[in-house]
């Protein structure tokens, strides 16, 4: 899921990433603060999954 939501984090649509009980148990938050730094739009709730990724207005790695 920390892979697959940089990938998602360039594309300009929506996407909701979920998993399984161990899966959604697990801290995303170390992943979702420097995709939003970067200018993605990612969110989790309580810093879990699932993630909401809403797509970039324009991603940039010299944001970080």
């Amino acid at each position: 899921m920390r892979l697959l939501a940089g990938i998602l984090a360039g594309q300009s649509f929506t996407s909701i990433m979920t998993g399984d009980e161990s899966l959604r148990s697990r801290p995303m938050q170390r992943v979702v603060e420097p995709l939003n730094m970067m200018g993605a739009h990612v969110s989790a709730q309580a810093g879990r999954a699932p993630l909401v990724d809403t797509g970039p207005l324009s991603i940039a790695g010299d944001r970080v």
